[in-house]
């Protein structure tokens, strides 16, 4: 049990990171801006989410920011936020669901480290 948990404990960091290099691959390799309107209202921001369809609900929701030409701005803490607390809990998340199934899986990644030569100290307890 303490290989599978030390295993997601150090998936966390990956997929932090993972979260983000989506936020600068976002806020920096855009060709073109996701919002095209100032929004001042109802029909400028109807607009702005037909036009661009990479805009998610979620980023209005939770108050995604976007700089004044009108892409993903990447100095916000916030934007920066909405992309990496999502890959952090992501292995959270998958480690609780597959829990049941545990012994199988630390037996089954102690099997194929010892494959291919390899003896961790942890697998000795699995």
């Amino acid at each position: 049990m303490a290989f599978y948990l030390i295993s997601v404990a150090l998936l966390i960091p990956i997929g932090a990171f993972a979260g983000y290099i989506s936020h600068l691959i976002r806020a920096n390799f855009k060709p073109h801006p996701e919002r095209l309107l100032e929004e001042h209202g109802l029909l400028s921001t109807a607009f702005n989410d037909w036009v661009s369809s990479e805009s998610l609900v979620i980023d209005r929701l939770l108050g995604g920011e976007w700089d004044e030409m009108g892409y993903w701005d990447a100095y916000s803490t916030r934007n920066i936020l909405l992309h990496v607390i999502p890959g952090a809990i992501s292995p959270l998340i998958i480690g609780v669901i597959l829990f049941p199934q545990h012994a199988e899986i630390v037996g089954s990644a102690c099997q194929f480290m010892h494959g291919i030569g390899l003896d961790p100290p942890l697998c000795t307890a699995a």
